[in-house]
């Protein structure tokens, strides 16, 4: 069994198209399956040694549709993930090189006719979603594709219900820090009162994240891998797409909000004020840590993985 995976990324795009799909295509090599992925890393060059790890073929980005149908023939391959906010449809022609096409999406962004359309977003399972021929709909945080080290850290996390003093308190700013937040979030939660911890982003961030006593992160890909490790979070919108998660999170109550680039950028005594609110109350700190382990549980990307094998299974019939 062969799989292509084309995902957008970059300094600028940072790097949580290329996780998630990394995350599909680790629970794809549990099943034995082979792994081809067209992606720039050239700026990601620390997401490159778990690619080698899982032994995934890396080759030159697709443009478009018909190079995305002429890898899939040439790699013989029977399903196509598709990750790219600006990726033209490529339903058709994935189809016609005798493979089915799954497309990740984030509500409107990336959303394109699909054999499987995902939306892993929380509360996507219940949004309206206009009918543009998807044949399968994945919807809900139960699809959050995770990495297995994330969700065995989290197994190791359960059994903790208390917090330091002071809080050790860690900065995820995204895989490639775009926005340039890291800066100005951890000087925030210095002066709210907390010990910062200093890491290097790549695969030791889980390791290093097992000594936080809480997380400040972007609303992206990281947040819902944060919701699964079970630390208590708060969120910054760093971009428009992710509006959404950001918002259901808190909603849920499974995050506090700190506002977005904007409000970080201008009024920093706002944000410190709320880290320091938020820092005083440890149990509420801790019963939100324990509704976004809820949320998330880890096997996201086995059920994306077993929806593709079902899906082929069927047209195998």
């Amino acid at each position: 069994m062969e799989l292509v995976i084309r995902a957008d990324g970059g300094r600028r795009r940072g790097a949580g198209h290329v996780m998630r799909c990394l995350a599909v295509a680790e629970a794809a090599r549990h099943r034995g399956w082979h792994i081809t992925l067209s992606a720039d890393l050239s700026e990601l060059a620390w997401v490159q040694p778990w690619v080698a790890d899982l032994q995934v073929r890396l080759v030159e980005p697709c443009d478009d549709a018909a190079e995305l149908a002429a890898l899939t023939t040439a790699q013989n391959a029977r399903a196509v993930l598709l990750d790219h906010y600006e990726f033209p449809p490529a339903m058709a022609e994935v189809e016609a090189a005798g493979a089915v096409l799954v497309s990740l999406e984030d509500d409107a962004f990336g959303r394109r006719p699909a054999h499987i359309a995902v939306d892993y977003r929380l509360g996507a399972e219940t949004a309206a979603r206009p009918d543009d021929g998807s044949q399968t709909l994945l919807r809900g945080s139960s699809y959050v594709p995770i990495r297995r080290q994330v969700s065995m850290a989290a197994v190791a996390r359960a059994a903790e219900g208390s917090l330091g003093s002071p809080l050790r308190v860690a900065v995820v700013a995204g895989g490639t820090d775009s926005s340039g937040l890291a800066a100005p979030l951890a000087s925030a939660a210095a002066r709210a009162g907390a010990e910062v911890l200093r890491w290097q982003r790549g695969a030791a961030m889980v390791e290093a994240l097992a000594t936080a006593d809480a997380v400040i992160s972007t609303a992206g890909v990281s947040a819902y891998e944060l919701c699964c490790l079970g630390l208590p979070i708060a969120l910054v919108e760093a971009v428009d797409n992710q509006r959404d998660n950001y918002r259901a999170l808190t909603s849920a109550d499974a995050a506090t909000g700190l506002g977005t680039t904007t409000d970080v950028a201008h009024d920093p005594a706002a944000v410190t004020a709320r880290l320091l609110a938020w820092f005083e109350d440890t149990d509420h700190m801790l019963r939100q840590a324990a509704i976004a382990r809820e949320l998330v549980d880890g096997f996201g990307a086995d059920r994306i993985v077993e929806a593709i094998a079902s899906r082929l299974e069927v047209s195998r019939g």
